[in-house]
């Protein structure tokens, strides 16, 4: 083995860390209890919280401590010889160990980043959406804040680079202004810094959060944000990873709706660490891993397909490649495909990228204020992301498998695909048109479209459409409560009866269902 080789050590539960470290020479020393390790057992890391001792464990005994992960109960470190993998098995609450080293060989290939593009062509269009206005046009989503939808109570997290001045740009200032940004968290550096480093995460969250009237409005900009750096300039190496893993935890526990991130890793300094197209499985890869346990958490990931498809690589990049990531490609103003975005599917034959949207000569803010075009799925990715975070605003019952495949069947490719497109670019008005008939409905039918019936304290409504008027009469017809897009009402104070209840859009008929209080 190789000097500095970075490992993942696999943990055992609770039980067995909580013993050793009350009385860790009994373990040592005995070489019966050593063979019972429990090596070999598969554990669902999500059931087993890991342990805070066993953390401090490496961290206090191993300087090669990168990171740990709760989701995979497993610890990142780098391992300097094959001396110390034995006395790492030798612990009792180490299940295994497992060498993020994928060859041994340098792999000689022509390989480089697609770098954003300077363009001479700032188009700013008449409306307020300024030069955002190509590929907010596009997908479809003007009609969709016409209606009053900009992203409120949903919660984006935005894995990236550093977001240098993005606390003091004019197109940022509401974000800060109405508390909108929730978390902000270094990764790399382990503090809060995180307008530093590199500007692409700024630039990413330009074609979500930015919002100047007349001059630039992104696709949800009054979402709350989570900002996580989790990589950095300085190095290409798996640890990056990691930092990606713990970004997206903390962001499952601050209670995030969607995760986007534009970045992608094949290639590290290292080169034993490549990947190769088999690797692209969903499940090879750390990143990706940690991405499909996200998604099936309930959490929206949205993925970048990678900037590859004029290099000899051509592929998607992890964590593009997981199964339940949402994947975006990049097309131009005419919806074809940019040459640079990278190709599927993914190992196992699944579709990927998902979709796609314009990431060819779009425009984003810099740090300097201004705004330049550019080009790289790492742009395209976000229009995705926020316009999904629309969707799940208004129709947040909805599952998201079931919302990804709205999304696609409504593409313009649809029910064709590409491989460097998927379905190709999503009419989101569409969807928000389907979904919004298929509440009325619901409503319609009177089935759980007001709840619980009878109620106490509270009534909760299946929609959130800020245009749907509820007005609730007692039994003398008298309007005891009357509001225009809320969700929820209490009630503990209403005398207990029968009301009647009715719901309507502007110039429809309204629905009356009685309820009663108890």
């Amino acid at each position: 083995m190789r000097a500095q080789e970075l490992h993942l050590v696999y943990l055992t539960p609770k039980s067995h860390a909580t013993a050793f470290l009350e009385n860790p020479s009994l373990f040592l020393s005995n070489s019966s209890l050593k063979k019972k390790s429990n090596r070999g057992i598969t554990l669902d890391a999500t059931d087993v919280p890991i342990d805070i001792n066993q953390i401090k464990y490496f961290k206090e005994n191993h300087t090669g401590y990168v990171g740990h992960s709760k989701w995979l109960n497993a610890v990142m470190i780098e391992i300097y010889n094959q001396q110390e993998i034995d006395q790492l098995l030798l612990l009792p609450f180490v299940n295994r160990l497992e060498s993020l080293v994928k060859n041994n060989t340098t792999i000689d290939e022509d390989y480089s980043v697609t770098k954003s593009t300077k363009d001479n062509r700032l188009k700013k269009h008449s409306n307020s959406y300024g030069y955002a206005y190509e590929f907010i046009q596009q997908i479809n989503l003007d009609p969709i804040h016409q209606v009053g939808l900009m992203g409120e109570n949903t919660t984006i997290a935005i894995l990236d680079t550093g977001f240098p001045l993005v606390n003091t740009l004019p197109a940022f200032s509401h974000i800060y202004q109405e508390n909108r940004l929730h978390d902000a968290y270094n990764f790399t550096t382990n503090n809060t810094q995180i307008y530093q480093g590199a500007s692409h995460g700024t630039n990413v969250l330009s074609f979500i959060g930015a919002k100047r009237p007349n001059e630039y409005i992104g696709t949800a900009p009054n979402a709350n944000f989570l900002l996580y750096t989790t990589e950095t300039t300085d190095y290409e190496s798996p640890k990056e990873l990691m930092f990606w893993a713990q970004a997206a935890e903390r962001a499952d526990s601050v209670g995030v709706d969607v995760i986007n991130t534009s970045l992608g890793y094949h290639y590290f300094d290292d080169p034993r660490y490549n990947y190769a197209p088999e690797h692209l499985d969903g499940q090879t890869s750390l990143i990706s891993k940690v991405a499909d346990m996200a998604a099936q958490k309930g959490i929206l990931v949205v993925a970048a397909a990678g900037n590859e498809g004029n290099f000899v690589w051509k592929k998607i990049t992890p964590p593009a490649d997981a199964t339940h990531v949402f994947t975006v490609g990049s097309n131009d103003i005419h919806k074809n495909p940019s040459s640079f975005s990278s190709y599927g599917p993914n190992a196992l034959g699944e579709l990927k990228p998902n979709v796609s949207a314009m990431g060819q000569k779009t425009p984003f803010y810099l740090t300097s204020g201004f705004i330049e075009y550019g080009s790289g799925t790492s742009y395209s990715a976000p229009i995705i992301a926020g316009a999904m975070a629309l969707l799940i605003q208004a129709f947040p019952t909805m599952p998201l498998d079931e919302l990804k495949n709205l999304v696609q069947s409504n593409s313009h490719l649809y029910p064709n695909t590409n491989d460097q497109l998927g379905y190709g670019t999503p009419d989101f008005y569409k969807v928000y048109q389907q979904l919004s008939l298929s509440l009325q409905k619901q409503i319609e039918a009177a089935q759980n479209f007001v709840y619980p019936n009878p109620f106490i304290d509270h009534l909760k409504f299946l929609h959130t459409e800020p245009s749907m008027e509820i007005v609730i009469n007692d039994g003398s017809g008298n309007v005891v409560w009357q509001q225009t897009g809320t969700n929820t009402i209490s009630t503990p104070h209403w005398p207990k009866g029968i009301y009647f209840l009715t719901a309507k859009k502007p110039g429809e008929k309204g629905i009356t269902q009685k309820i009663i209080k108890r």
